[in-house]
This record gives structure tokens, sequence and C-alpha cells, in this order.
């Protein structure tokens, strides 16, 4: 790097050399690459690189536990053109995954909807469904919020006992969202008796399929 003087060429060996860090998958590499990766950003407008280098950068601060600034690399990911389908796809499922993680729901929201318009047949199709049903959920949209997480649970002659992740968590964000919606309408009297018998109809409905 140190002997070469075209700027193309010393852009990649630096993206090169910050995909390198990155790979080791450690917290020294991690903190490496993205140090070099941020600092490319600037330089890389018309770069074919950027939406990789956006990527890895988002994806080095995740690592590190910061997520918000891994949100902004994921968002502005998303702002380009060209972006090879994969990784943009991969670049729209993380970025409503650390709206989420940082609480901004309704942005959360818009960009599932979106994976579920654009990558319908994604293999993370289940990960967008119950990240909408979550987002859904905590704007208080609870009916919404069902109906996304019940998408999730065996459908017309698939397995009941075939189960994944997903399809577990959905079970008990259903029920969560039964508490909830019994809450929010009988507030006052005795709350403990009140959530044991809303969770207890929720399991009776979970094993009716509805």
């Amino acid at each position: 790097m140190k002997t070469v003087k075209e700027p193309e060429l010393q852009f990649e060996l630096e993206y090169q050399l910050a995909s390198a860090h990155f790979k080791k998958g450690n917290e020294d590499g991690y903190l490496a690459a993205v140090n070099i990766f941020e600092e490319l950003i600037p330089r890389g407008e018309k770069s074919k690189l950027l939406p990789s280098i956006l990527f890895q950068a988002a994806e080095s601060r995740l690592a590190l536990q910061e997520t918000q600034p891994a949100r902004e690399h994921f968002l502005a990911g998303t702002k380009l053109n060209g972006v090879p389908p994969e990784l943009a796809e991969s670049i729209l499922l993380r970025l409503g995954e650390t709206q989420n993680e940082t609480g901004q729901f309704k942005e959360a929201q818009k960009s599932y909807e979106q994976f579920a318009r654009q990558y319908g047949q994604s293999q993370w199709i289940r990960n967008a469904r119950y990240g909408l049903g979550y987002a859904l959920e905590k704007q208080m949209n609870y009916a919404k919020a069902i109906g996304e997480y019940s998408k999730l649970l065996p459908q017309n002659n698939e397995n009941p006992l075939k189960m994944d992740k997903w399809m577990v968590q959905a079970r008990y964000q259903i029920g969560e969202c039964h508490f909830n919606t019994s809450v929010e309408v009988n507030a006052q009297g005795y709350p403990k008796w009140r959530a044991m018998a809303v969770l207890e109809m929720a399991r009776v409905s979970l094993a009716q399929n509805k």
C-alpha cells in the first residue's frame, strides 16, 4: 500500500485490508475493519465497492454492540443504486432488525413490509415476518401483529410438529398480544388473575390452531 500511487488501486487495497480484518471475527479485527471502512465511505461515492463497504462497516459495528451506527450504515446502503440483489436483500433485512433494536418501530415496519414485497420467496422471509409482527406489537397494533405472527404458524397441509424458533416465538408473542389487549381494556380490578386467565385462553386458542 505504501508503494502504490494510483488512487483507485490504493482504495481497493485498503478495502481488501479492512475485509481481512473483518474476517478475523474478533473484537480487534472488527475495530480495525470499521476504522478503515468508515474512512473509505466518503471516498467511495462512485465506487462499486461502496455497498459492501457499508455492509461490512455495519456488521462490524453490530459485532462491537454499537447498534445505532450500524443502523445508519444499513440505511445508507438501502439508498444506493446498483447494489447486487443478494447484498441488497441482506442490507434491507438487517436495517429492519437494527431499527427494531433501537426503538424505531414505525421505520422497522416499513423496512419489513418492503422486504416482504420485494423478497417474498427469500429464505429469510420468516425472519422478516417475525420482525414485522414485533414492530406492529411495539406500536400497540395488536390485531395486525397477531396476523403477522400467525403467518409463522403451521398453515394448511403443513406438519404442525415441524417447528422452528420463529414458530415458537410467534406463539409466545401472540399470547403477549392477547394479554396486552386485555390489560388495555380492563386495567382495573385484579390484574394478576386477569393475566392468568388471558394466558390460559391463549393456550387454548393455540391448541385449536387459532
